[in-house]
């Protein structure tokens, strides 16, 4: 089984996108998130409606 790692994206929603999308490209079955995805100025309430 894959595991994807995310982690600081910082309310990043394009960086969160990508990783999202190489996630399933490379096949991963399960995600972990590892803290920090919406703190940042960028696109917090954005990013926290994407399914991580």
């Amino acid at each position: 089984m894959r595991i994807a790692a995310v982690s600081h994206i910082h309310g990043n929603l394009a960086a969160l996108e990508g990783v999202l999308a190489d996630r399933v490209r490379r096949g991963a079955g399960v995600t972990v998130d590892l803290g920090d995805v919406l703190s940042g100025r960028l696109q917090p309430r954005e990013t926290a409606r994407e399914r991580i």
